[in-house]
């Protein structure tokens, strides 16, 4: 994006976003949209010929011609006579354009997919029936399990990177993420945002190949259909190929919480994996190929080539990436609330529900405070390596500034996860409830003082 593309970008979401809505509206509707495409390839068109067209009555069309006459994509310049103006034609062609990439983008995928699917069906008798990497990988103990997964692997592979940098430079230690009226653990990585995440870790080492299947799996957890069935095979044939010819770890989604896991080999019908140590509590390694509880989709990273090395400017792009996970309220699902909102929306739902909430909502609730405790830690420790870097330049004295108030946050979700400690649940008093959601709120409110901070460090950055 240029930066004429990004001053009109900010011109749009500050004052004309509900302007900028209408006119999408305007061909939003199958009709209207009919109605332009038939404009522009035929210049003029009289009622009769639009009502020929579009099966329309008289009324149901003259309705939809007002409605983009007033949209100013269409003229009248005679009883009877239509037709489409420069601007509706540029719109009408733009989108035209966009919808062909899309098109192309997706036959793209499903030629590759069905290639691929050929291709591992003509394999798969020809891989072993049990396979082991050549290397140990080690799970990397935490509570996020996407930069546990990571962090395993560039170690694995002699990647000089802690945590902290896996945190800081995939951006994930700054998003905050909560579902609309319930918690669940899983709702910590349901957004859009991952594509942001997943350009970050590349920078540590390797570009990634994300997979995915978008829907539930099992659709039903207690009765998976064959579909479901035919879905985990594929899954699974797709990571035996993988493993077998590349001798690369891979990250699949819907181990044990469900979480991200690194599969290390295979036997059988089954999945090895690096052994989980989510709060010192040892997992199995062995998992039956269709045994995944994959809620929103299936997905396994794969790895691929590797990329360059850190340079100088990759601290500035992450403080950027940092800044957009933040506050990018477009990266929220339907149901859920993203960015510093989301405090509020988990404060909420304490006061509303977990006073009488089953266990597992309250070991969610649990885990939440932990997970996100870590994340501010990892803020802080990163914020802190960067501003050592570049100690001689304006920028340290904001990032400073921002892992300070990052440690504000620490010591209140501190004091959170002692009234909700994860497993350990006893009877919780009402006003522990109220304590517990008057700290998210608390927290919410030093979130939005670090992020001034971190715009502050960019708007300065040397």
């Amino acid at each position: 994006m240029n930066y004429q593309e990004e001053n009109t970008v900010q011109r749009i979401l500050e004052t004309e976003i509900d302007r900028m809505s209408s006119l999408l509206k305007s061909i939003a509707n199958p009709k209207r949209l009919q109605i332009l495409l038939s404009l522009l390839t035929q210049e003029t068109m009289t009622a009769a010929d639009l009502i020929e067209r579009t099966k329309l009555s008289k009324t149901a069309l003259q309705n939809h011609l007002s409605y983009l006459e007033d949209a100013k994509l269409i003229t009248h310049p005679s009883r009877g006579i239509y037709l489409i103006n420069e601007i509706g034609k540029k719109l009408i062609s733009g989108n035209l354009r966009a919808y062909q990439e899309y098109q192309d983008v997706q036959n793209f995928i499903t030629n590759v997919h069905e290639k691929q699917f050929a291709q591992y069906n003509r394999g798969i008798s020809n891989l072993p029936e049990e396979f082991d990497l050549s290397s140990e990988i080690k799970w990397v103990n935490c509570w996020d399990s996407y930069i546990s997964s990571i962090t395993g692997i560039l170690q694995a592979k002699g990647k000089q990177v802690d945590l902290v940098d896996v945190a800081g430079y995939s951006g994930q230690c700054f998003i905050i993420n909560a579902r609309k009226d319930e918690l669940a653990i899983q709702d910590a990585y349901f957004h859009k945002a991952w594509n942001h995440v997943h350009l970050g870790t590349e920078r540590l080492g390797y570009k990634l190949e994300v997979y995915t299947d978008p829907k539930t799996y099992p659709s039903d957890l207690m009765n998976p259909t064959k579909e479901d069935i035919k879905r985990a095979t594929y899954l699974f044939q797709k990571v035996k190929f993988e493993l077998s010819q590349f001798n690369r770890p891979i990250i699949l989604w819907g181990f044990l919480l469900p979480l991200y896991g690194i599969v290390t080999g295979f036997t059988q019908q089954n999945y090895k994996t690096a052994p989980f140590t989510i709060n010192q509590k040892i997992q199995r390694t062995i998992y039956q190929f269709n045994e995944l509880n994959a809620p929103r989709y299936l997905q396994a990273i794969f790895i691929r080539e590797d990329t360059e090395a850190l340079s100088k400017v990759d601290d500035l792009k992450a403080i950027e990436r940092a800044i957009i996970l933040i506050e990018n309220s477009n990266f929220a699902l339907t149901d859920h609330v993203y960015g510093p909102e989301a405090y509020d929306e988990w404060a909420s739902i304490i006061e509303k529900t977990l006073s009488t909430a089953k266990q597992n909502q309250k070991i969610s609730c649990g885990y939440f405070g932990e997970l996100y405790l870590e994340r501010k830690e990892f803020s802080i420790q990163f914020l802190q390596r960067i501003a050592l870097r570049a100690r001689d330049k304006p920028q340290s004295i904001f990032l400073t500034k921002a892992a300070e108030e990052y440690k504000k946050i620490k010591a209140l979700l501190t004091q959170f996860t002692l009234i909700f400690p994860m497993y350990e649940f006893e009877d919780i008093s009402n006003l522990k409830y109220q304590q517990g959601a008057d700290i998210l709120r608390e927290c919410k409110h030093f979130e939005y003082k670090a992020l001034k901070f971190l715009k502050d460090a960019r708007d300065l950055w040397q």
